[in-house]
């Protein structure tokens, strides 16, 4: 069946960690951004890995999977990265993790607006808020690479402008029915992305203070007054279902976590099995790693200030950490029964 509504899709395969896509859309937003900004593009992403990304919008700064962005044509995304990319694998990395930091921080028209007169200055941000350039151009600073002239206000064009930035080919295709039918299906991110706006609402007001992120959430903890607060925090947080969010995916893809269940589904070839165990392979030894780090972080907080903050997010890391080795182990199961296909 043909969609009736053509829809593309950016080709995840032909991507790589930091790879940096611009975007347009048939919004009056984007349209007054494109004249504004004299840019074909009004939007710029992160691309951190397999899809996975990190960009900022009015909903603040939140991770996006490229399955579930579809573009209305062909000629609204375009993908860029680093010349002489493998020189700079170090960096690169850095940046992917750095661009975390700031998942949960506001989006803030207003400092968006004001790059028209600062982009040519060295002028560095006023407000603790984010907007989707200065989110890209940050992390990429903060691994010691200045893709623009002020990472801290800066426009989509400025990327495309890059002398360090080189244009990708082939990165956009036409989406299949069923890829248009995913996309559009209801997404956990969204159900994230709205447990992370509460929980730092909540924070912002338990506070007093313009706190945006869990690393701000930390530092804010270190003041004595603020720290008798941290139960009350802690609390909230259980309530949001954020301890259990990760959890979701075990029952909607069980497949990822248990390779029997994978190689007993009989309306996939083996072929396409064995590409999917390679690719989760791939995403669960990044994210075994990723958990292992948050898991240590905040046990050593926890053993040093005893707050139920640190204590659940322990328990939640360690937990993740050992769904993720099972997902590795699962992936490694297929790989070694298909390994020959």
């Amino acid at each position: 069946m043909t969609h009736p509504n053509p829809k593309y899709i950016i080709n995840i395969d032909s991507l790589r960690p930091g790879d940096i896509i611009l975007t347009s859309a048939k919004t009056v937003i984007s349209k007054s951004i494109r004249i504004a900004t004299k840019s074909d593009f009004s939007h710029v992403i992160f691309h951190v890995r397999d899809g996975s990304c990190m960009h900022a919008d009015s909903g603040g700064v939140h991770p996006l999977n490229l399955q579930r962005f579809l573009l209305d044509e062909k000629n609204t995304a375009v993908v860029l990265r680093l010349k002489n990319y493998d020189q700079f694998q170090n960096a690169i990395a850095f940046a992917c993790d750095f661009v975390y930091v700031d998942a949960g921080k506001s989006y803030s028209t207003r400092e968006a607006l004001f790059s028209k007169k600062l982009r040519s200055s060295k002028m560095q941000q006023r407000e603790n808020r984010q907007f989707c350039s200065r989110l890209v151009a940050q992390a990429y600073a903060a691994a010691g690479i200045n893709l623009v002239n002020n990472p801290d206000y800066c426009f989509p064009s400025d990327f495309s402008d890059s002398e360090l930035l080189e244009f990708v080919d082939e990165c956009i295709e036409l989406a299949s029915d069923e890829q248009i039918a995913f996309a559009i299906s209801d997404s956990p991110l969204d159900l994230q992305k709205h447990m992370m706006n509460e929980i730092m609402a909540f924070a912002r007001r338990l506070f007093d203070a313009d706190v945006q992120s869990f690393p701000q959430i930390e530092l804010a903890l270190e003041d004595k007054n603020l720290a008798k607060l941290e139960g009350m925090l802690a609390k909230k947080i259980e309530e949001t279902g954020f301890l259990s969010f990760g959890f979701i995916d075990v029952e909607k893809n069980p497949w990822r976590y248990n390779g029997q269940i994978l190689m007993t589904a009989v309306n996939i070839s083996d072929t396409k099995k064995l590409e999917a165990a390679r690719r989760e392979l791939k995403l669960a030894k990044s994210d075994v790693k990723k958990y292992e780090a948050l898991t240590i972080h905040h046990y050593y907080r926890y053993m040093s200030n005893g707050f139920k903050y640190d204590e659940q997010f322990f328990e939640l890391y360690k937990k993740m950490h050992f769904l993720h080795s099972a997902r590795k182990i699962a992936a490694d199961y297929v790989i070694d029964l298909l390994g020959n296909c």
